[in-house]
């Protein structure tokens, strides 16, 4: 059992922990090495430490291994270092926190997708449907390549040391074909969310790097219901360099996000106009995984890759809160996108660059200070993740083993400190797990969490 607050603890082959009583009577040869003093809690090094300790023992056990791991800014990624769109949304926070949109599915409406590409984990993509002919059919092959590039920048594994640094990689997939040409009809894209809306596959969030300039009634009637059913629908605003409206980006229902180079000025092709709500990095090149080969990186430009960059932050938002609607999240981005352009609202760059620090932090300051996202457990060991807003800060931890007819055989406290971001910890040995803040913390949450 445990009770934390987290930091890298690693226990010598041998320790143990002894909890004193009072007027404990300690051999003079003996060294005892403070752990929590005023409740009597010592380490000694060895087994004949504690027999010679005697009657003045109250309880003991061996020590454990804990350990912490935290998302580095850089990642193992080979063209990491050429993703300058990262950089400047501060896509960096999501990793340190770990939030990689886990839970969440994403619907592409697009040109299908290679799911054999490596840089996708296996099982990331989930069975799709290509909605090209009279017949629906799950041959969603991407003849070309829209659609694998548009997937990549949202779930491009990270740190998988393949490819591209992903957004949100820890998202399902959830491709439907509408085309195998780069122009294609209204009715192809209404076919696609017909598809996607009646399939027995659900979705949190929609994604269309498409367009029309035809202000089509039915297409945007079927939006506004899927809207309505709590799904984010994400549009790019087109690449005609004027301000020429395209659809569904400019439906009032829908976020229409326009493009930034890497000077942050508008990309020359971005349309500018009311339908550009925000903007992302889309000029420039922007590098995703290919078509030519299942593990083949090539780069492009367009608002086609500004649309999923705020995509993935929609589905980093709803991993946290999946509660979060269209409207919800449009005032996040309202609240946080980093103004350019003219103070304020404008045409081109909408309400700002999104900033995926400033949206998270937003969104995180109002969950629990101090949170436990995922638990593992083996036969030996238990893993937790947990996840924290406060900055680095010293607590307690309590180590707690039960034996199978659940009376209590061993307990221990250890002081830790807590990670800004996300931490990860690892203890030997233990049933239940418990996690636990000091009242003399205040700002910390309370959290008990069990395993049976």
């Amino acid at each position: 059992m445990l009770f934390l607050t987290s930091a890298a603890v690693y226990a010598a082959e041998g320790d143990y922990i002894v909890e004193l009583g009072e007027n404990a009577a300690v051999p003079y040869s003996l060294s005892l090495e403070p752990v929590a003093p005023s409740r009597g809690i010592y380490l000694v090094k060895s087994m004949e430490d504690v027999l010679a300790l005697g009657d003045s023992v109250v309880s003991y056990c061996k020590d454990s291994e804990a350990s912490l791991h935290s998302y580095p800014d850089t990642t193992n990624d080979p063209y990491f270092s050429y993703q300058w769109n990262l950089e400047c949304i501060d896509a960096a926070f999501a990793r340190k926190f770990d939030i990689r949109g886990e839970g969440v599915t994403v619907c592409i409406i697009d040109s299908g997708i290679m799911s054999s590409h490596t840089d996708f984990y296996e099982n990331s993509v989930l069975p799709g449907i290509n909605a090209v002919g009279e017949e629906y059919t799950s041959d969603v092959t991407d003849n070309l390549g829209h659609g694998t590039g548009v997937a990549g920048v949202i779930a491009a594994g990270i740190n998988n040391s393949t490819g591209i640094c992903g957004i949100a990689d820890k998202v399902k997939i959830f491709p439907v074909k509408v085309t195998d040409s780069k122009t294609f009809s209204v009715s192809s894209i209404l076919r696609g969310i017909e598809a996607a809306y009646t399939s027995p596959q659900s979705f949190d969030v929609l994604n269309l790097s498409l367009g029309t300039a035809d202000n089509n009634t039915m297409l945007e009637e079927y939006i506004e219901k899927i809207v309505a059913d709590g799904t984010i629908v994400v549009a790019s605003v087109g690449n005609d360099r004027n301000s020429t409206l395209n659809y569904p980006a400019a439906f009032e229902s829908v976020i229409g996000v326009g493009s930034v180079d890497k000077n942050l000025s508008r990309s020359s092709f971005s349309n500018y106009n009311s339908s550009v709500f925000c903007t992302a990095p889309g000029g420039t090149s922007i590098y995703h995984p290919g078509t030519v080969t299942n593990s083949y990186i090539t780069r492009s430009s367009g608002t086609s890759f500004s649309s999923p960059t705020v995509a993935a932050a929609a589905a980093l938002a709803k991993s946290i809160n999946p509660s979060i609607t269209q409207s919800d999240f449009k005032q996040l981005l309202i609240d946080t996108c980093t103004d350019l352009g003219d103070e304020g609202y404008d045409t081109s760059f909408g309400h700002g660059l999104l900033n995926i620090r400033s949206m998270l932090e937003n969104e995180l300051s109002k969950q629990d200070n101090i949170s436990v996202y995922e638990v593992l457990k083996t036969d030996t060991d238990i893993t937790f993740k947990i996840r924290s807003t406060l900055e680095d800060t010293a607590s307690t931890i309590l180590c707690a083993d039960y034996s199978e007819d659940g009376t209590l055989s061993s307990a221990h406290y250890r002081d830790i400190v807590l990670k800004n971001g996300a931490n990860s910890f690892t203890f030997t040995g233990g049933d239940t797990l418990f996690i636990w803040k000091p009242d003399m913390q205040p700002l910390m949450s309370r959290f008990e969490y069990r395993i049976f």
